[in-house]
């Protein structure tokens, strides 16, 4: 093996150049990435609290926080399902100058 060789394999790959394809399909996956990311932490936190708020005594009282588990995991799959289709769009019509 040549040490040209041996160098290059070992240096760090370059990031694409801004506003290239290459960088805004790595935006595209960084930013789903994050998405699926915030979705996931919010799952969790829902999953956390629904314990707590079925451990209330008066649950037939009309308090927001009962529902406040179902609207967070609504808000999760909506992020997952909606706001990532839209990032496909959006970056889909970015990457093809819309």
């Amino acid at each position: 093996m040549s040490l040209s060789r041996h160098v290059c394999d070992d240096a760090p790959r370059m990031a694409p150049l801004p506003g290239t394809h290459a960088w805004h399909c790595q935006q595209e996956r960084t930013d789903c990435a994050t998405l699926t990311d915030i979705a996931r932490h919010i799952k969790t936190l829902a999953a956390r609290l629904r314990p707590q708020i079925d451990s209330l005594y008066l649950a037939s009282a009309p308090l927001v926080a009962l529902e406040c588990c179902d609207t967070l995991t609504a808000l999760a799959e909506e992020i997952e399902r909606d706001d990532i289709m839209t990032l496909h769009e959006a970056y889909a019509c970015t990457v093809q100058s819309c």
